[in-house]
């Protein structure tokens, strides 16, 4: 039976995979090994991984080049435990160990998740993203996919970059890899959230950027969702397990998980001989916090003489979470009683001497009237609290025998022991204005006392969007921003300063939409939106706009570039056809376009439909317009008219005025006369 996985990740993108079922697996490249791979950028024999028990674990074999786990060396032979999930480098190689659960577990809910697939090209390179198929806790891993397809005739390379998650939570197996002609290759995303409490589970967005090396200005960017799953850990303690009679017990609790964690604490001993009290036995801890609980125990049935007495108790943490785990903490309560045993002989006299004294005392407590309950104080320690969060309720009540706390006339608590001051309402299950009431029972009629409180929503970003996500650089766009905040009475949308400098208002409540905002970016950005409600919480929401090269191909034949708007001007490269080309404005006739070239020159190009074929995401006609040179129109020299008197033709000379004036000419360089040709006067009417 298998207990783990070994993923292989060779440079050139082959990928190999090995069951791990033998107590002790060797790595290397001789083939006595377990596993044998066949390169020789590591040792004959490189590492082992062994299982003892429950224990699975990593040993270095005095390798020469070492073996690298999570980016940390392991020292020579000694043994790394592996928990799954695992990074391991050796030689060129890359690893990926997976740990393999076969026991019994209990059954779960299957969720079932679309795999994520993304496209984008250009005419030279398509790449597709594959997403991360599951959801993935931290400490665990998932992977997705880059597949990087080279349409062009000669092999290319091509830079990786994934950004969008916390440092450390992302691995790249090939940041550059190249791609042969026509040809298609394979670039892993490792991703593994840490795991410790501050990884904050939830959506993450992953931005993806594929850029040929030889032309960065043709990147491609995409997005994908990667989800982070919480986790529960938990640690407590006592600070000593031996506590005497008018002591104080100190629990010390600590959440080791990445979400809230309710819990609820109580205690128990043997034969039910001790009570327990504690003031705050509900709270919801945050991810990573600690608290020390404290509280007080006391033996049901005080001995007033006697030598001191020992009893075994528990205390009991119990989530109050999906998971529902219970800990029990052990220890040791010392009674010491208030007289020694010598002090009961000398009472032993006055006892006589008391029970008439009793005696006529029950019998006036018998034939008295039963006393009414009375409660002289109920209330909260806030009328206002935010849902999911424990509110505590005190009182003071006389001459009860139990108690009773309803909540919108529905009983969550009953037959509460008379001597308890406090309780903790969990407010997970309300809304709004919640009445509370308290009941205390001598008999069948209770005396009640209520109280109002106001449990505000969780709030949570149900909306917020852009339109479009995408943007092209050098153009004016409008979008439209929206947004849900269910209970909020303020939010602000930020980072719009990169965009747009229209004002906005900041008055906006729970929900909005800003339409038809004009703007032009330059680079991509992000916007965050703030929101908070009427008790001060607040929550925050992140949507990232792509910028992107505005991109126009050559098609039906090459396209001719020119130093200037005019097809008269000088030719200073060609467009293939086919291949592609960012413009960065236009004539003020949107007639012609500007492409940069190399050496920061910039041509210009006919916008012709039939010939130049833009991307989806514009119009030629929504670029920038953008200062034009001017060209002198090169024309065909006319020969001279003949007078009277012939002029010499090595010695003809232009006239200082002409009928039309010549054109400045454009910075890349004048258009000359063809050697021979020879400039003539225009010739005038004679009167």
């Amino acid at each position: 039976m298998a207990y783990g996985r070994l993923d292989v990740f060779w440079p050139d993108g082959k990928f190999e995979t090995f069951a791990l079922a033998d107590d002790n697996v060797s790595v290397g490249r001789y083939s006595g090994n377990t596993i044998t791979l066949d390169t020789d950028t590591i040792s004959r024999y490189h590492f082992a991984i062994t299982r003892q028990g429950d224990q699975v674990g990593i040993t270095d074999l005095d390798s020469a080049n070492g073996t690298f786990v999570d980016g940390a060396r392991v020292p020579n032979n000694q043994k790394r435990p592996l928990q799954g999930g695992e990074e391991i480098q050796i030689g060129h190689l890359r690893m990926i160990y997976h740990a393999v659960d076969e026991g019994p577990t209990l059954p779960i809910t299957t969720v079932v998740e679309d795999t994520q697939r993304v496209r984008r090209q250009t005419p030279t390179f398509t790449v597709e993203i594959y997403g991360p198929e599951i959801a993935v806790p931290p400490g665990s891993n998932t992977s997705a996919e880059i597949v990087i397809t080279n349409l062009r005739d000669e092999a290319r390379i091509f830079g990786v970059e994934v950004i969008g998650m916390p440092e450390g939570w992302l691995r790249v197996n090939r940041p550059q890899v190249e791609v042969d002609p026509n040809d298609s290759s394979s670039v892993l995303i490792n991703i593994k959230p840490l795991r410790q409490s501050d990884s904050t589970p939830g959506d993450y967005k992953v931005s993806v950027v594929v850029t040929p090396i030889d032309a960065t200005d043709q990147r491609l960017e995409a997005e994908i969702t990667a989800r982070v799953l919480p986790y529960s850990g938990f640690g407590v303690a006592l600070s000593t397990s031996r506590v005497v009679s008018g002591e104080m017990f100190r629990l010390h609790v600590h959440n080791q998980g990445s979400a809230g964690l309710p819990l609820f604490i109580t205690g128990r001993s043997k034969g039910d001989r001790l009570q327990f009290g504690i003031p705050t036995p509900q709270m919801i801890l945050a991810p990573g916090q600690r608290m020390v609980v404290q509280g007080e125990i006391k033996p049901k049935k005080v001995r007033l003489f006697g030598a001191s007495h020992e009893y075994p108790y528990d205390l009991i943490i119990r989530s109050r979470d999906e998971a529902g785990f219970l800990v029990a903490v052990p220890g040791r309560f010392v009674e010491r009683p208030t007289l020694p045993g010598w002090a009961a002989l000398a009472l032993a006299g006055l006892t006589v001497a008391l029970v008439a004294l009793i005696a006529v005392g029950l019998l006036i407590f018998i034939t008295a009237p039963e006393p009414d309950p009375t409660i002289t104080r109920f209330d909260a320690v806030t009328d206002t609290v935010q849902q999911g969060q424990f509110l505590t309720l005190m009182w003071e009540a006389d001459n009860a025998d139990r108690l009773t706390i309803r909540v919108n006339g529905e009983v969550v608590a009953d037959n509460l022991p008379p001597d308890m001051t406090s309780y903790q309402l969990d407010t997970r299950e309300y809304q709004g204005p919640v009445m509370i009431e308290l009941l205390a029972f001598n008999g069948d009629d209770p005396v009640t006392r209520a109280l109002s409180v106001t449990v505000n929503a969780l709030l949570t970003v149900e909306l917020f969007e852009v339109e479009p996500a995408r943007l092209v650089r050098h153009t004016v766009q409008e979008i439209t921003i929206r947004w849900n905040v269910p209970g909020a009475v303020r939010s602000q949308v930020e980072g719009l300063g990169v965009f747009s400098a229209t004002p906005l208002t900041q008055n906006f409540t729970d929900a909005g939409e800003i339409t038809d905002l004009t703007g032009l970016a330059d680079e991509s950005f992000v916007l965050t939106l703030r929101a908070e409600d009427l008790s001060g919480q607040s929550v925050t929401g992140e949507v990232q706009v792509v910028v992107i090269e505005p991109l126009c191909a050559a098609v039906d034949g090459d396209v001719t570039i020119y130093a200037a708007p005019d097809a008269t001007a000088n030719v200073v490269g060609t467009l293939p056809d086919a291949s592609t080309r960012p413009v960065d404005g236009r004539s003020a006739d949107a007639a012609w376009l500007r492409v940069p070239l190399e050496g920061g020159i910039v041509g210009w190009i006919l916008n012709d439909p039939e010939r130049v074929e833009c991307g989806d995401d514009f119009a030629p006609e929504d670029l920038l317009p953008v200062p034009t040179p001017t060209v002198e129109a090169t024309r065909t020299p006319l020969p001279a008219t003949p007078t009277r008197t012939p002029t010499p033709a090595r010695t003809a000379t232009v006239p200082q005025s002409t009928t039309a004036p010549p054109q400045s000419l454009p910075p890349a360089g004048p258009v000359l006369p063809q050697s021979g040709a020879r400039p003539t006067a225009t010739p005038t009417a004679q009167g």
